[in-house]
């Protein structure tokens, strides 16, 4: 079973959605830090990241995402901790664009950005996009 307190610690500097059944209010914010209450929120689903399906990627971020590795017959070559590195970048870029790496969206644990209308400002708070 996935357990979204094994996850929110990588989503890090992402926008989550707070709702508390029963008030009705919805709120955004960045997650700058994870506390217990932050968990307690989170493990109840009372509070979820805001990610992006890895299919709503760009043709650019793609063209980023693949220049931190070399050709593939390079990358055969390197030895193994050196392609582990790699891969760990590969995977800090796509945690900061906010993409879904680990099946959260299906599993009910993280909002799909594709599907909401709204997006943070520089400050943190939430702007809703005009229509």
């Amino acid at each position: 079973m996935i357990e979204i307190k094994d996850y929110l610690h990588l989503y890090l500097g992402c926008v989550v959605e707070s709702s508390v059944p029963g008030d009705g209010v919805k709120e955004k914010f960045i997650l700058n830090e994870i506390d217990k209450g932050i968990l307690m929120l989170a493990e109840n689903r009372w509070i979820k990241p805001i990610l992006r399906p890895l299919s709503d990627m760009t043709e650019e971020e793609e063209t980023e995402y693949l220049k931190i590795f070399p050709e593939y017959e390079d990358y055969q070559r390197l030895m193994w901790e050196t392609q582990i590195l790699m891969e760990g970048e590969g995977t800090k870029y796509l945690l900061s664009k906010s993409f879904d790496l680990f099946n959260l969206i299906p599993e009910g644990l993280a909002l799909d950005k594709t599907k909401l209308n709204s997006e943070p400002n520089a400050q943190g708070s939430v702007a809703s996009k005009a229509q």
